[in-house]
């Protein structure tokens, strides 16, 4: 029994197909992205994000990386909507045409999360304004959430209050799991004192320092004024150290008078996200650590240790010393750049 007492309204968020599919580069196949669909449609989640929306990455049907929202509705939710399951999508700032989304319809997704980093902040609010435009729930996403300083983050929420006052939700992203107990609850602080009330505050938050499971808890319990929306995965599977897991937050909010049913999760576990995790690994590892230590995107971890000269000292080296301005969003010609000039100063 967790030692937890929720005094308000908590839902969740399942990113399976989404963040889980980062692992797998989105190739669930048709057949079994509708299985995590049905099973997520019976477990009683009150969201399912089926994937992202991507111009540049996306393809029009296999993979959970979309080519636009119609390629979504056809070979995703084709199947059929589940009653009281809101359907979302995520796109990332600047890869995705919003003049190109069709107007949302019944049988489409229901939302889009619109995800952004610190530099493209108020221009990526300017265009969240189509979304709403386009009768889509809007779900505002500012990426590495810690890199605002608490004056930035309350003018933030003031722009999203004036001009994005019909938003859905408000997001607190712990993008590299750098966030302890403190920090999330310092920012749920700010957020539940300024954002709008008709909003909902939500967490998305990753494993780095295995504390995505406290850090839930800890937002839980909080006393807050708005509804809370809470982010996960089955079984954690997500990029690099991996998520919150659905399964285990359901058991949580159930022994607090919730009614979500895990069943059909631990058979979808048993019968593949397990046997994905031996061969595609995800979950809390050093490296993933040190990326979180060092404020950068865990994406450079992997590009970086391709390098047989890359030792653990060498790693933290090159993640230390990266400049700020490169560390929250992965740049391949300058990683490749970056190593050569390192290599090149030790000779």
């Amino acid at each position: 029994m967790n030692n937890v007492s929720i005094k308000h309204n908590i839902q969740l968020l399942d990113c399976t197909l989404r963040d889980g599919g980062i692992v797998i580069d989105f190739n669930f196949g048709e057949a079994r992205m509708q299985e995590i669909k049905t099973t997520l449609d019976n477990s009683g989640v009150e969201y399912i994000e089926c994937g992202y929306i991507n111009e540049f990455k996306g393809s029009p049907c296999g993979r959970t990386c979309f080519d636009n929202e119609l390629s979504m509705k056809r070979f995703l939710l084709n199947s059929g909507k589940r009653k009281g399951v809101g359907y979302v999508a995520i796109i990332d700032h600047n890869t995705y045409t919003l003049d190109n989304l069709k107007p949302a319809d019944v049988d489409g997704i229901d939302g889009i999360r619109y995800a952004f980093h610190k530099e493209d902040m108020r221009q990526a609010l300017n265009e969240a304004k189509k979304i709403i435009d386009k009768g889509y729930a809007l779900y505002i996403q500012p990426m590495v959430s810690v890199r605002y300083s608490d004056e930035e983050f309350k003018e933030m929420i003031d722009i999203c209050n004036s001009e994005l006052a019909e938003a859905k939700a408000f997001y607190i992203v712990d993008s590299f799991g750098q966030m302890d107990n403190a920090m999330l609850l310092h920012q749920l602080e700010i957020a539940d004192t300024y954002v709008s009330g008709k909003m909902m505050i939500g967490f998305h938050g990753h494993n780095n320092r295995q504390l995505v499971y406290s850090n839930a808890l800890a937002m839980i319990s909080k006393q807050t004024t708005h509804g809370l929306l809470l982010d996960s995965t089955v079984m954690g599977m997500g990029k690099g150290a991996g998520n919150l897991c659905t399964e285990l937050i359901m058991t949580v909010l159930n022994e607090n008078g919730g009614n979500y049913n895990a069943n059909g999760i631990y058979n979808l576990i048993d019968n593949y996200i397990a046997g994905l995790q031996k061969t595609n690994p995800w979950g809390y590892n050093l490296d993933y650590y040190l990326s979180s230590l060092y404020g950068c995107t865990p994406s450079y971890i992997k590009l970086f240790t391709k390098d047989s000269r890359v030792t653990t000292d060498v790693l933290i080296s090159l993640l230390k010393n990266m400049p700020e301005g490169k560390k929250a969003a992965c740049d391949k010609v300058f990683a490749e750049k970056y190593l050569t000039e390192y290599f090149n100063k030790e000779k």
